[in-house]
């Protein structure tokens, strides 16, 4: 018999709470359901997954999942961990002794750390980070966002260039309003390798303009799969690590660039095959060096094929068997 797994998240981008909602369903050992403080979603990431249940507290679908005593929960950062014991707190449920998992993805987890960790010891919480947050507390397990590699590698197949040129992509979406992802610097870079290489395509997904401005996912991923090479993000102010944007261009088989300075790639990551753009200079260089010398190049895609493999739904899965708590 399956047993429930709930994962509770503030919407269905967070943490990519939608890619383990369909990992967890895609087993014969478990039926998953999102719990969602909101369903805006304005690039509809996991739109076709289902299982999405809006938190109300006289829901009775939730109230008779989370008051199963064998129901296992997986809570994406600190939104969603306040989602959960607000959702104890309604219906009246005591989280003692209860399987309990939390994913550390991004700033909230960042700027209130010591609570969260507190609160994680108090309950006897398995705690994952992501490879940029283990450092922010000493018992994370590392741990990066499952992808459906099969999908991607299929969408990188069938996708057709419209250009002979060659094409590097950067999707800040809105965080390039406020250079989070160091746009400005990629941008700048861009220029000077345009100017140097006529052969240049600059593809930027979420622009403030244009007709790649805001797109759903499902087109943003296509948009990906036409890229030569992928730049996550530049520059010591980022978060310092691969986000779910990065991700998905290794699992499409693109050479990927991605500031790292603060990431621990350790364990089962260790040989994850990301190129460090860490600063304007190693961005520029990286990118001459994958644009002049085409057996690199060739090396580079193969390396990425290859280590796309640990970030799949089975090998994460089978990994996440050994280590949560159930």
């Amino acid at each position: 018999m399956k047993r429930n797994i709930i994962l509770f998240a503030s919407d269905p981008t967070w943490g990519a709470v939608s890619n383990f909602n369909e990992m967890f369903n895609t087993s014969d050992k478990y039926t998953a359901y999102e719990i969602l403080l909101m369903n805006d979603n304005y690039y509809n990431f996991g739109k076709n997954i289902p299982n999405k249940i809006i938190y109300s507290s006289n829901n009775k679908q939730i109230k008779d999942l989370v008051s199963d005593i064998n129901t296992i929960f997986f809570l994406f950062d600190a939104k969603g961990m306040n989602l959960f014991k607000r959702c104890a707190d309604d219906m009246g449920i005591n989280i003692k002794k209860r399987s309990i998992n939390i994913f550390w993805s991004g700033t909230p987890y960042r700027k209130s750390s010591k609570e969260c960790n507190i609160w994680v010891k108090e309950n006897n919480v398995i705690a994952y980070a992501m490879m940029d947050l283990i450092r922010l507390g000493n018992n994370s397990i590392p741990l990066m966002q499952p992808h459906n590699t099969n999908k991607y590698l299929k969408i990188r197949k069938d996708i057709k260039k419209k250009s002979d040129k060659l094409i590097i992509c950067h999707s800040p979406g809105n965080k390039g309003k406020d250079n989070r992802k160091g746009t400005r610097f990629i941008e700048k870079v861009i220029s000077q390798i345009q100017k140097k290489y006529k052969n240049i395509e600059y593809v930027q997904i979420g622009k403030k303009s244009g007709p790649n401005r805001y797109v759903s996912h499902a087109e943003c991923i296509k948009l990906k799969a036409t890229a030569d090479i992928f730049v996550e993000k530049c520059g010591k102010h980022t978060a310092g690590g691969l986000g779910k944007s990065g991700m998905e261009a290794i699992c499409l088989g693109i050479p990927t660039i991605s500031a790292l300075h603060d990431s621990r790639f350790d364990n089962r990551y260790k040989d994850l095959f990301v190129i460090s753009g860490n600063t304007e200079k190693e961005l520029y260089d990286q990118l001459v060096l994958l644009i002049e010398n085409k057996s690199y190049y060739n090396e580079v895609v193969q390396k990425t094929l290859d280590t796309a493999s640990v970030i799949n739904y089975s090998n994460t899965l089978a990994y996440m068997e050994k280590t949560m708590a159930k």
